[in-house]
């Protein structure tokens, strides 16, 4: 309860510091009507800047909106004339064009394109008739779908072929029977608009830029690379479109990069579709702004801080004052608090003139004597009641008083069953004079750490022993200091003197074979890495340069960050062993068994050897590749459960041959199971083992995959069928030839295209089949064929049974045979109808020309 009484009057009194006097209390009025007075002045300044910025932005936006306007109106002119001449001569066209384009402010090329795209006149290519058009499928899309003559203002994009960025304007061309005739292009250099826009002196920040007013951005000043984006969703263009804001003007962040800004903007006369914005950065208003607004601020300041200081003046000293009586009654309750609330018994002695008194203890110290604090404050050590832990506490007083330095002793009492073991320390206090005046002590009972040291002596004891006998050591590695500490165990292993050698990781790593080293300190930095553990089995190289075999298993010992956030790894704990004879004696076995398992591990098949009842006593390393399975997991296991159940029979019955003796040999060809579950095709090699006796001794099978064989067959088989399924049935007439001019097969089709049966077309000639005049372009092409161009094309006529003849188109394809003899393969299509229809297109196409001709001039008379 004391305690925090003392802490609530600690917290009075900081707030206390916080009271001002009635002089700093009118200093800091006047600062703030002060305040007060210069906002108001500034926020008016700042309404006229914002007033100032919107005439300036709506006059800006109505002039360049008045330019633009006369340079589409200019073009949009020419473009009109154009359109008009849409329908004379190619070459007068094409004339006007390169004229007009020189003319025209800002245009980088003219084109006329007709209603296909076709382009009947170019400024830049004056064989423009004769190419495909490049550009325009846009405009000409738009115009065909829209059958007004105003002009379209496409997307901007690359000049192709040149550098920089045009803008595609276009008229459409009428016919004079109302339809759609094409249309006239413009391309206008995007530089023309963005240099105007540039000259216009605007602050930091702003922007200006042209729009079409379905949301798409055409120029702008900062320039951006050409988009087809939709700014139509955006705050800012729907502010615009809408009309908000008084005068044409409006305050939104900017559509392209964000920045807010005051917008002013204006319809293009003529051309409503496009607008002009020009935007004026806030953030360069502000500044602006701030920059006039802080010289009246500064005076407004110098003001101010003049009153603060003044008030500041005036309650400095008495606020100190304050502050220090809060520091000391804090620095008390805190003592108080710790000294009351201590696990350790504390007492303060207090020197004066008769002896060294008991001035205060703990609540812990009183309990260790068995008496009430206030008993025993302001006596003498000898009126206290008879306590052996007191009298040792107080028996060293006269020394740390002579000494003047912290002295620390341990002490026991107690008799035997309850002995405790207490730690005493004395600190001598100085006063300011220099003099020890007060001597501080403590009492801490240590009983059980003194145990539980005897307790580690002790099992570390057990421990080294147990590991002498089972040659087994342990070893720990701080991880900051990179300094290890070994067993002796360890130290016998390695062959060092544990009193002459101290290891870090360093020696550790540098004691194993060369060719381990790397690894060794890679599973080490790995486990740190990972927070895991690591086990190794390497070489390690003694002192005296003999081998030894070692095995080591480590873990990691995770503990705080300095930060206390996360857990890092702090040092590896991890056991050694000494393992060379039992490396070599398994050496000695490998050696053994390497010689016999040699063979049939380096075979390819598969090699499995039974037992007389049919379980699997070894299977070779190739079982992995053939059935998926590891070698281990067959042994013990039936061979014969591996066989298709539709196979089972003959293979029992196979086995049961070589059983009963009926030969020693045998070859099966069945189905096994893989462990993905899929069957494969297999061939048995089987021999009967014989032991002494006449017993049996079980089998050898060696078996090899003929699985790819037996689907290459059958899917030969399958494919054959399968292609001469779609020759039979196809519309078209298939013919395989030979390089000797026979033919071994021609499909059903010939039939329904030529009215021959099959068996009627074999006995038919080429020569007799084709017409005439097609003889020798169908031979060229067939002798033309060859490895590096194996197919052709022509299209020639057929002699129907009938007596007429029928346009077919023929497709061939040289293959090589089986027996490296040549064969065509020839499809032929019916395309009688196709001709015809291609003959009726050039009569019609040649009609026009000719009415073309004529109408072209008609107009120049």
């Amino acid at each position: 309860m004391e305690g925090r009484h003392i802490v609530r009057t600690g917290r009075g009194q900081r707030l206390n510091a916080f009271r001002l006097g009635s002089g700093a209390v009118t200093a800091f009025a006047c600062a703030v009507l002060v305040v007060v007075i210069g906002v108001w002045h500034v926020s008016r300044t700042w309404d006229a800047a914002m007033d100032a910025a919107q005439d300036d932005v709506a006059n800006l936006s109505r002039s360049l909106a008045r330019h633009s306007a006369g340079l589409f109106d200019d073009i949009d002119a020419m473009l009109a004339g154009l359109a008009e001449r849409g329908g004379e001569d190619p070459a007068a066209l094409s004339r006007d064009v390169r004229r007009f384009a020189e003319q025209a402010v800002g245009v980088r090329s003219l084109a006329v394109l007709d209603e296909t795209g076709r382009p009947l006149a170019d400024s830049r290519d004056p064989e423009a008739s004769s190419r495909a058009p490049a550009s325009g499928s846009d405009d000409l899309r738009w115009h065909r779908e829209h059958p007004g003559t105003g002009l379209h203002v496409g997307i901007p994009r690359p000049d192709e072929g040149h550098a920089g960025t045009v803008l595609p304007l276009s008229r459409r061309m009428t016919r004079a029977d109302g339809g759609f005739g094409g249309i006239v292009l413009a391309a206008l250099d995007t530089a023309v608009l963005q240099s105007v826009y540039e000259s216009v002196l605007l602050a930091e920040g702003s922007a200006v830029a042209l729009w079409r007013d379905d949301g798409r951005l055409l120029v702008r000043r900062p320039a951006v690379a050409p988009t087809d984006r939709d700014f139509a969703g955006t705050d800012f263009f729907r502010a615009m479109s809408a009309g908000l804001g008084t005068a044409r003007v409006f305050e939104r962040p900017g559509a392209v990069d964000g920045v807010r800004r005051i917008t002013g903007y204006e319809r293009l006369a003529h051309h409503p579709s496009l607008i002009v914005s020009v935007g004026m950065s806030l953030d360069t208003l502000v500044a602006r702004w701030r920059r006039e607004a802080s010289i009246e601020a500064a005076a407004l300041g110098l003001a101010v801080v003049a009153l603060i200081g003044l008030g500041i003046g005036l309650e400095r000293r008495e606020r100190r004052i304050r502050a220090a009586e809060s520091e000391v009654v804090e620095a008390e309750s805190l003592f108080r608090a710790l000294f009351d609330h201590s696990t350790d018994g504390l007492f303060v002695h207090r020197i004066e003139p008769d002896g060294v008194r008991l001035e205060a203890l703990n609540g812990r110290a009183a309990q260790m004597l068995g008496r009430l604090s206030e008993t025993l404050e302001g006596r003498l050590p000898s009126e206290f009641p008879s306590s052996d832990l007191y009298g040792q506490v107080a028996a060293d007083l006269e020394s740390t008083i002579r000494g003047g330095v912290p002295h620390a002793f341990e002490v026991q009492d107690g008799g035997e069953g309850a002995r405790r073991i207490w730690e005493i320390v004395h600190v001598p206090l100085a006063g300011p004079d220099g003099r020890v005046g007060r001597i501080f002590a403590s009492a801490r009972d240590i009983t059980h750490l003194r145990a539980a040291e005897a307790t580690a002596l002790d099992a570390n004891r057990l421990l080294l022993m147990a590991e002498q006998m089972a040659q087994v050591g342990h070893w720990h590695l701080d991880v900051a200091s990179g300094t290890m500490r070994w067993s002796d165990e360890v130290y016998r292993i390695h062959g060092r003197d544990p009193e002459s050698f101290r290891p870090t990781l360093e020696d550790g790593l540098a004691a194993y074979h060369p060719d381990d080293r790397a690894a060794v300190a890679e599973m080490v930095s790995t486990a740190i890495g990972r927070r895991g553990s690591f086990e190794f089995t390497r070489r390690l190289v003694r002192p005296d340069g003999e081998i030894r075999y070692v095995q080591s298993r480590g873990v990691c010992m995770l503990g705080r960050a300095a930060d206390g956030e996360a857990s890092v790894v702090t040092g590896l704990f991890g056991v050694f062993t000494d393992i060379t004879q039992r490396i070599q004696a398994e050496a000695s076995v490998v050696a053994n068994e390497a010689r016999y398992r040699m063979l049939a591990d380096a075979a390819t098949d598969m090699v499995v050897q039974t037992g007389p009842d049919g379980r699997c006593l070894y299977a070779s390393p190739a079982v992995r590749d053939l059935l998926g399975r590891e070698p281990e997991t067959l042994v013990g296991t039936a061979f014969a459960d591996l066989i298709h159940p539709d196979d089972a029979a003959e293979f029992g019955a196979i086995l049961s041959d070589l059983d009963a003796g009926r030969g020693d040999r045998a070859v099966a060809v069945n189905r096994l199971r893989r462990r993905d579950g899929h069957w494969i095709w297999i061939e048995a090699s089987l021999k009967a083992l014989a032991l002494p006796g006449g017993r049996s001794g079980g089998f050898v099978v060696s078996v090899r995959n003929i699985d790819e064989r037996r689907r290459a067959d059958e899917a030969r088989r399958e494919s054959e069928a399968r292609y001469r399924l779609l020759a039979d049935n196809a519309s078209d007439l298939i013919v395989l030839g030979h390089a000797d001019g026979r033919r071994s097969y021609i499909s059903p089709a010939v039939t329904g295209m030529l009215g021959y049966t099959v068996e009627e077309a074999h006995g038919i000639a080429m020569r007799d089949w084709i017409h005439p005049d097609d003889i020798a372009e169908v031979f060229r092409t067939t002798s033309g064929l060859t490895d590096a161009r194996p197919t052709a094309k022509v299209v020639y006529r057929l002699r129907h049974k009938a007596g007429h003849h029928i346009w077919v188109e023929a497709a061939f394809r040289r293959v090589a045979g089986d027996a490296g003899d040549v064969r065509i393969v020839t499809a032929i299509r019916d395309v009688t109808e196709r001709q015809r229809q291609a003959r009726h297109l050039e009569q019609a196409k040649a009609q026009a020309e000719a009415g073309a001709r004529i109408k072209a001039e008609f107009l120049a008379n």
